[in-house]
């Protein structure tokens, strides 16, 4: 009688007792159903004819080979295949089937089920095509020839199993004597590790050379594959010294969740496979050079019998695989929920939790068919100790020191055993650690923090923890949160900036209770410097509306906190396009009154500055000059820092007034006497670098003063020192403010070209849709000049009706202009009139002239190019005007645009004498040298 007992995935066959059980539980299987599974388990891996299984499940009888077929498909009916790309049993095109789960096979029932050798390597490897690790495969390959104890050491589901058996079948050729894969899964008990590998070597040739594992290994050289080993790892490492001493020919090649510590072992850290960060757009082509993205479309074309890649769907595909941070099973396990739920709601729901990422193929062993049962296995190897620090580094969010963890942890663990826990789970792959960064980083993957976080909610210390947390974050950002004192460091600020991640789960936390509101709100205040400077406008929204709408109900408590929400708010407002366009000013003027109410001067100056940056948004530069005196008043008993600021918002103010003179005087001060606080504290007060703000008003002052050489150079001076700031809001502004307008009206394009899109790049990565319509706005105005009329008025239009809805109107004048020319170009005369009047009619109200000039000389050529003759002393009133204003305001610029222009218009009416006059007087200017040309 055959009493062998065979094992795979959930299943388990008892061929004395033809029984077969799944999770314990019997399967009903016909006779010669059974029969042919009998076949297939025996030679496992090995393609098996037709006639073959027809003559051994019915030997004797003769039978057709429908009757074979319907017995294959009630067997894979009982096994529970259903489709799915992993199936059992695999039809060999015109050779036959083969079974292409891993067996586990003992001669009786008290004998744990071991690993058959053999053909078990091909079998194993014949199911999937591996993704995005033959370099590493190759490396550890040539590795195992030079060492003779390699072990793959990475986290459940991470892919171990696959890469030693890709790197046990590139090194088959170098083994005589054959590669053994033994799986230790079902091995609870240690001291049969010695049993578990005598019995996959004791498959067939092996046995004439004796029963003892001794006599199997002597003098052979083989490679032996030990799979999953962490849970008899002490027996594993005491088995493998053994053998590497007595058997100089066995090499070994392991996996486990952690090091075997055995002598002699190279262990290698199997990474996950790669994925983009961040949100950035990708196309197709950019998305598949991604091996987790590889793997998850290979899936998803065999879940849904073909999928293909686009570039409306790699971007999405990117942000699911980095959620499942690369890890291969986790995302086998997602993808086969597509077929139910589809992309964007798969996405949705790894958002909200990992609880779907159960299932799997079926020959997966148990632990691997749900995330969490792979967790749960680690987790069950853990000590007490262990587990108490895991669950609490899940309060972490993106990684963290090995000082905030130990002050998290308090006294939950002994101080002396708190290094070595950290170690052990660092060990075990449950934490990972980045050495090279300094100090060392420790994370989690995200769905082992997911899962620790049950852990640690089903536990009475989840409250602690959390407070330990917010605490320490906390105390962080006391130096932050005085980052205008002279201690404050853009060292400190750096170290901050990359625990974004935990600011933002501590202050998620501490919103959730009314007992914790006072933290919530000291961290939202604390943390406006880091955010302010990262550029993280959405990061500080939401949580400074939240804390201002829990101190909404206190009457006069809590004046400091509200002074500073309010600002931060304000300082929000100058970047985002939603809202009363009035609304800016309102909370900066109640950032003024608490200030005030508390003689704060600090907080006067930052209020002044962004009331001023709201008049200066509306276009109105009259006004905004008013306030710049009340801000001098201030600044006059505070630093020589802010009196500085003081100078370059009049410099800015008196351009777009039309004072050229007096800007340029404003500005050079600013530029002489102003040192940029090697703290970034200007940054934080005023949200912007002020000398490079300042370059920008000065670039422009050249440029219409005719200084076109310099005003370009200064351009690049400018622009260079904006990208090593790395400051996403100042390079926006130093963009918008003279990089793109100047390039563009000095005519070179293809400059202008690369300013938008470097602007439309930062706008898009930080939620800054202001700056971004402004990107909108300069592409309209780039296909106005490139005669594509029709494109560039609709995107002009666009843009300038969304900065008209946001009260963002500060360059407009010079968008009205460009607008008004695509309309005449298209032949819509009497609308481009109507657009640049609007221009006009503003600048006579607000005093907003730096650009009259222009807008009356497109006047001109708009009524030039009308047909009616009676209108040709209008448009030459408008060349006219527009000289007088260039030549009032010296902007030579101006003056020479319009010369040109009226030029060309007198000498299509014959009257070239005076054109020559006009063209002979700007000659004349640039002889003199008033324009570097």
């Amino acid at each position: 009688m055959d009493t062998s007992h065979f094992a795979f995935g959930d299943f388990q066959v008892l061929a004395n007792r033809r029984l077969l059980l799944r999770s314990g539980l019997p399967i009903p299987l016909s006779s010669r159903a059974f029969d042919i599974l009998l076949v297939f388990l025996r030679s496992p891996g090995e393609v098996i004819a037709k006639n073959d299984l027809i003559q051994r499940a019915w030997p004797n009888v003769h039978v057709d080979e429908g009757n074979l077929r319907v017995q294959i498909s009630g067997l894979r009916k009982a096994l529970g295949e259903d489709g799915a790309a992993a199936r059992f049993i695999e039809n060999v095109s015109g050779r036959g089937y083969s079974f292409i789960a891993p067996v586990t096979i003992a001669a009786d029932s008290n004998r744990k089920p071991t690993p058959r050798a053999g053909s078990s390597i091909k079998a194993l490897k014949a199911a999937r095509h591996v993704f995005g690790r033959h370099q590493v495969v190759a490396k550890l390959g040539a590795r195992l020839q030079e060492t003779r104890l390699l072990t793959v050491v990475g986290p459940g589901g991470i892919g171990k199993t696959t890469v030693a058996l890709e790197i046990a079948a590139l090194g088959e050729p170098h083994y005589p004597d054959g590669v053994t894969f033994v799986d230790l899964t079902p091995i609870n008990d240690g001291n049969l590790v010695p049993d578990a590998v005598a019995a996959a070597l004791d498959a067939g040739e092996y046995r004439e050379r004796g029963s003892t594992l001794e006599a199997m290994l002597q003098d052979r050289t083989l490679l032996i594959v030990l799979d999953n080993c962490e849970h008899v790892i002490d027996a594993v490492a005491v088995f493998v010294e053994q053998v590497q001493r007595a058997h100089p020919g066995v090499r070994i090649l392991s996996t486990s969740r952690e090091p075997l510590r055995a002598e002699g072992e190279w262990v290698h850290r199997l990474a996950p496979l790669e994925f983009p960060l961040g949100n950035t757009a990708l196309t197709a082509a950019q998305a598949l050079e991604y091996s987790a993205i590889r793997l998850f479309v290979d899936r998803a074309a065999h879940k849904l019998g073909g999928y293909s890649l686009t570039d409306d769907n790699a971007t999405l595909v990117a942000r699911i695989c980095g959620r499942l941070d690369g890890i291969p099973l986790a995302i086998e396990l997602a993808v086969g929920h597509l077929d139910s739920i589809g992309m964007r709601a798969l996405l949705s729901s790894l958002d909200q939790g990992f609880g779907i990422l159960s299932g799997g193929r079926r020959t997966a062993l148990s632990r691997h068919q749900k995330m969490w049962a792979a967790l749960d296995w680690s987790f069950g190897l853990l000590s007490e100790t262990e587990a108490t620090i895991f669950k609490a580094l899940t309060i972490f969010s993106g990684g963290f020191t090995f000082a905030a963890a130990r002050d998290v942890i308090g006294d939950a663990v002994a101080a002396g055993a708190f290094a070595d826990g950290l170690s052990n789970l660092v060990a075990k792959s449950l934490v990972v650690a980045d050495t090279d960064k300094d100090p060392v980083r420790y994370r989690l993957f995200e769905m082992t923090r997911a899962y620790g976080r049950e852990r640690l909610e089903q536990s009475d210390r989840s409250e602690e923890f959390a407070e330990r947390h917010a605490a320490y974050f906390l105390a962080m950002f006391e130096v932050a949160d005085s980052s205008l004192q002279p201690d404050s460091t853009t060292e400190h600020m750096a170290l901050c900036a990359k625990e974004v991640a935990n600011i933002r789960a501590a202050i998620d936390w501490a919103f959730k209770s009314e007992q914790h509101v006072n933290t919530a709100v000291a961290l939202t205040i604390a943390a406006v410097p880091l955010w302010t400077q990262l550029s993280m406008v959405g990061e500080w929204k939401s949580a400074v509306l939240r804390a201002l709408e829990a101190l909404k109900h206190s009457v006069d408590g809590y004046l400091p906190e509200k002074m500073q929400l309010h600002a931060a708010l304000g300082g929000l407002q100058m970047h985002a396009g939603s809202g009363d366009p009035k609304s800016a000013a309102m909370v900066w003027q109640a950032t003024l009154s608490i200030a005030e109410k508390l003689n704060d001067s600090e907080y006067q100056l930052r209020a002044l500055w962004g009331i001023w940056i709201a008049c200066t948004n509306r276009a109105a530069p009259r006004d905004a000059l008013q306030i710049v005196d009340s801000f001098d008043r201030v600044a006059a008993r505070t630093t020589e820092a802010d009196r500085h600021v003081g100078y370059r918002i009049r410099g800015k103010s008196l351009h777009f007034c039309g004072n050229l003179d007096e800007a340029f005087a404003f500005t050079q001060r600013v530029l002489e006497g102003y040192d940029r606080p090697t703290n970034s504290s200007d940054v934080v007060r005023f949200q912007y670098d002020q000398r490079i703000l300042a370059q920008a008003t000065l670039a422009r002052t050249l440029w219409l003063r005719g200084f076109f050489r310099e005003a370009l150079a200064e351009v690049q001076r400018m622009y260079a020192e904006a990208e090593a700031l790395d400051h996403v809001t100042t390079l926006s502004n130093a963009i918008v403010d003279a990089a793109f307008p100047l390039t563009f009206l000095q005519g070179d394009l293809v400059a202008a070209e690369a300013y938008c899109s470097r602007l439309r790049e930062v706008t898009d990565n930080y939620g800054l849709d202001i700056w971004g319509t402004y990107a909108q706005c300069f592409k309209g105005q780039i296909l106005v000049r490139s005669n594509y009329g029709e494109e560039g008025v609709r995107e002009l239009r666009s843009g300038i009706a969304k900065l008209e809805s946001a009260g963002f109107i500060v360059y407009r004048s010079g968008l009205l202009a460009t607008l008004a020319e695509g309309l005449a170009d298209i032949g819509q005369l009497e609308n481009a009139l109507k657009t640049v009047d609007k221009g006009i009619a503003h600048c006579n109200v607000t005093d907003e002239k730096w650009c009259l000039a222009e807008l009356h000389r497109v006047r001109g050529l708009i009524l030039a190019k009308k047909s009616d003759a009676s209108v040709s002393a209008d448009a030459e009133k408008e060349f006219n005007e527009a000289l007088r204003i260039a030549r009032h305001q010296g902007a030579v610029a101006w003056e020479l645009a319009t010369t040109e222009s009226f030029s060309i218009y007198l000498t299509a009416r014959d009257r070239c004498a005076e054109a020559k006059r006009l063209a002979a007087t700007a000659q004349l200017k640039l002889s003199q040298g008033a324009v570097a040309n």
